[in-house]
């Protein structure tokens, strides 16, 4: 994805992402919302997407999900991906 399109997505401007995108944004949505995919959501990835990486798309998001619920759990600060990294 562009700048732009990251940037749009950032938004909630899907419009600025192409169809397939937005059906992955909204597949992520209906994953973390739902906890489970709609019938039309698994019509539309499997329009493009293999069965593997259709299950892909569902590990993916539980994945950042899970580390979401560790890290604010754990009250982790954010990381400040604007500073250089130093070497250990």
């Amino acid at each position: 994805m562009s700048a732009a399109e990251v940037a749009a997505a950032q938004a909630g401007q899907g419009a600025a992402l192409g169809p397939f995108d937005r059906a992955l944004v909204r597949a992520a949505e209906e994953l973390v919302n739902d906890r489970c995919l709609s019938e039309e959501r698994w019509g539309t990835l499997a329009a493009v997407y293999t069965v593997n990486q259709m299950l892909e798309v569902v590990f993916l998001v539980g994945t950042y999900t899970m580390l979401s619920m560790a890290t604010n759990s754990c009250g982790l600060p954010m990381d400040d991906s604007t500073s250089p990294r130093q070497p250990p």
